[in-house]
């Protein structure tokens, strides 16, 4: 993680979605790209 990934977990922690996660997730699933985000966001904490 950079620097920027580093401020922005401890500043918001459990609220940081990665990108490469989405991006697994997308490649099997036929949903939107923010519903994903969303559902990670509220139940990978």
């Amino acid at each position: 993680m950079d620097t920027l990934d580093t401020k922005l977990n401890q500043s918001f922690p459990g609220k940081v979605v990665r990108k490469d996660l989405t991006k697994q997730i997308k490649e099997g699933a036929n949903v939107p790209v923010y519903v994903l985000e969303y559902l990670l966001g509220m139940h990978c904490v």
